[in-house]
């Protein structure tokens, strides 16, 4: 699958940067435009504060200020203006210039700037509303307050982040009404005639990120347990492999329990490639979510903290969001990702719309890119099936144990060579000499009387079995699921064992023999067979927005649900999702295909990680969200 160049950059968890910063549309306005007033000029003075983070019930709060050059610097201002009934006035400003930072609680403090609009006519001509947008200085506003705040948006824009004037229902703020509720109101009173001193009759504009921000890392008491393998950080981790073999190459024997992982790198899945310029939001909800509403939007603060993403009511598949390979899993632990919002409703994001399973195709996840090794930090091939692990030779040799089961007896044999032996010289038939009778098959005797012997050269005879069987990428199957067949060179001259006597099968008829019984033995295994490469494998976990509502873990971690609400999984806009991995319980899903990196000159895809539905059940990492200014939603896993 093709992968943009947007959706590689959320996954290395960079800025991206993009070209214009909302859909191409004519500019709305000009000299043509009977919204687009002349005349007067009017001033009026701005404060500018940044909600930092959002409340949610994934915690009781907790937030954190952006970096300062990264994360909160502002480039550019746009200020849009709109009359009472919501058109667009293509009103002229002055640049605005950034001010001081400040400390309170949910607010980044922008500072206060006095703009000034030109060509008024009058006081019946001062707009109504007013949008903000931060660090997209190309936007392009619709006709009317709805089509700009529809207008789709990249996160940043010259490595800067995206903001717009934040969303939310009710509270006491006279600049603020429910009609537009993503916009700031404004009164007659709020415009001067001449400039008013700096942070004077401020009218309060509240802004937040288009991002989101999630952070994954070990827990300070998991990063304890490590080892140093090879100069780097390896989780000893205790399994059992079976097998029927020693294998020289891993130096795995059956029965070894001791290996080690390794956390590669991480990144985002089933992300979404566009936001809304304003998060958008639904009154109903005030009535019909599954939460109270002073916990899916706090006026107090001028912000919400649940939101209807661009895939909001949509089934997600590859058309709408990205899925990302193994390669591509570059970010370092500890640094952030940024991605857009991906909501959801309940049913659209459980399997079959039956809110009793979670569906781990429709949601954003952290994809924890890992390795599987020995002690000398070498990776291991395995395979994982009916729960047990073995390395490809032990499982080759299952296999094929398991077709000498069957009624040929894996009957297949191929000649590896010669030798000379020493054989008894018999009579050919019966024959009489001399008056004495010699049966057929009786041994000469020399003239001495001695019995006779001629060296003759035999063929050494192998019975097919693991040379002759390997491992392949199952067609139209999940990430990592592979099948066993048969190598496609295989002996010229295949021969089957009758009474001690070595026949040659007919041209052909040996591999369509052996195919046919690898498929009766493969009938009787499960449909998912797991490889493994390299010890190449991912963890999976969901981010979840609204923390273990209607989850529960049992004493191992799995999760089951008591059905699945509204809210329980999403990434929301302007929250900063705190992944922390505390437990390596078991080895995660594996990958037969890994691709390779960036560092390769001609880079080679892995195929990609569409994660099985019944992996909620199966891999599991420990962890814990937090939301914060940057609202932080910690989340811890279990691996």
């Amino acid at each position: 699958m093709k992968m943009n160049l947007l959706s590689k950059a959320l996954l290395l968890g960079g800025a991206i940067a993009m070209v214009a910063c909302s859909n191409d549309e004519p500019v709305v306005g000009g000299s043509n435009n009977p919204n687009t007033p002349t005349g007067d000029e009017a001033f009026l003075n701005i404060n500018i504060r940044n909600v930092g983070g959002e409340i949610s019930r994934a915690t009781a709060g907790g937030y954190e200020y952006g970096d300062l050059q990264s994360e909160s610097k502002v480039e550019a201002a746009k200020f849009l203006f709109f009359d009472e009934e919501g058109n667009y006035m293509n009103i002229q400003t002055n640049k605005w210039a950034e001010g001081d930072k400040g400390t309170e609680e949910n607010i980044e403090h922008f500072g206060a700037n006095t703009i000034v609009l030109r060509g008024l006519k009058g006081t019946d001509s001062y707009p109504t509303y007013m949008m903000v947008v931060l660090n997209c200085a190309d936007f392009v506003p619709g006709a009317t307050l709805q089509e700009t705040a529809d207008k789709l948006v990249g996160l940043t824009n010259n490595d800067h982040f995206v903001m717009s004037t934040t969303s939310f229902f009710g509270g006491e703020d006279s600049h603020h009404t429910d009609d537009y509720y993503y916009a700031t109101k404004l009164f007659p009173e709020d415009f001067m005639k001449e400039p008013a001193e700096q942070n004077g009759s401020n009218v309060n504009v509240y802004v937040e990120r288009v991002a989101a921000k999630v952070t994954f890392d070990a827990s300070e008491d998991l990063k304890k347990t490590a080892e140093m393998i090879d100069g780097a950080e390896a989780f000893p981790i205790s399994i059992t492999l079976g097998g029927t073999n020693n294998d020289e190459e891993t130096g795995l024997v059956e029965g070894d329990n001791q290996l080690y992982i390794r956390i590669l790198g991480w990144g985002l899945n089933a992300t979404a490639t566009e936001s809304y310029l304003s998060k958008k939001l639904d009154a109903a909800w005030a009535t019909t979510a599954p939460w109270a509403k002073s916990e899916w939007d706090n006026a107090d603060y001028h912000r919400s903290f649940w939101g209807q993403s661009v895939l909001y009511g949509q089934d997600v598949n590859t058309d709408n969001v990205v899925y990302t390979d193994y390669s591509s899993l570059a970010v370092a632990l500890s640094k952030p990702a940024y991605t857009h919002e991906n909501t959801n409703t309940a049913e659209k994001v459980s399997v079959d719309g039956k809110l009793e399973k979670l569906d781990r195709n429709a949601i954003t996840s952290i994809l924890a890119k890992a390795q599987v090794i020995n002690k000398d930090g070498n990776g291991v091939n395995l395979i994982e099936i009916y729960g047990r692990y073995y390395t490809y030779k032990g499982f080759k040799g299952l296999v094929a144990s398991n077709m000498a089961t069957l009624g040929s007896k894996m009957n297949f044999y191929y000649v590896t060579g010669t030798h000379t032996e020493q054989v008894p010289v018999v009579y050919p038939e019966d024959v009489e000499i001399e008056g004495v009778l010699h049966i057929a098959g009786e041994q000469m005797l020399d003239e001495d009387g001695n019995p006779m012997f001629e060296t003759v050269t035999l063929n050494d005879y192998k019975q097919l079995g693991t040379d002759q069987l390997e491992i392949a990428k199952a067609l139209n199957a999940g990430t990592g699921i592979v099948t066993i067949r048969p190598v496609e060179e295989f002996p010229a001259h295949i021969y089957k064992e009758v009474d001690g006597k070595y026949i040659e099968y007919g041209e052909g008829e040996a591999y369509a023999a052996f195919e046919k019984d690898l498929a009766e033995v493969l009938e009787s295994y499960p449909s998912k067979i797991t490889a493994f490469e390299g010890g190449a494998m991912y963890y999976n976990i969901p981010v979840e927005h609204l923390n273990e509502d209607n989850v529960v873990r049992d004493a191992e971690g799995v999760r089951s649900y008591n059905g699945i609400s509204e809210g329980n999984y999403g990434i929301v806009r302007n929250h900063h999702y705190k992944v922390t991995f505390t437990k390596l319980a078991k080895l995660g899903h594996g990958v037969f295909v890994p691709g390779t990196g960036s560092e390769d000159p001609n880079p080679v895809p892995g195929e990609p990680i569409i994660p099985d539905d019944d992996e909620d059940d199966t891999y599991y990492l420990g962890s814990t969200i937090n939301i914060l200014s940057w609202k932080v939603v910690s989340q811890e896993v279990e691996l």
